[in-house]
């Protein structure tokens, strides 16, 4: 079990992490996903893969803080 201090130390890990992917992210899929004829589906598009980017992200970090107990 995780210590109050590695958990939020896995906290901030996880959100300066998840900042850099998300804004990168962002210059990537926002102009390849929205299509302004189609708002509603280009919100779903983003919405799913910025779901599985989340994902990912958190089980890798998860998993490597993990493995260091």
């Amino acid at each position: 079990m995780q210590s109050r201090r590695r958990s939020i130390k896995e906290a901030w890990v996880n959100i300066a992490i998840g900042y850099s992917i998300n804004y990168c992210a962002n210059l990537a899929l926002l102009p390849v996903l929205w299509h302004p004829e189609h708002p509603m589906m280009s919100a779903h598009a983003i919405g799913v893969a910025f779901t599985a980017i989340s994902f990912i992200r958190q089980y890798i970090i998860r998993r490597w803080f993990s493995k260091n107990d």
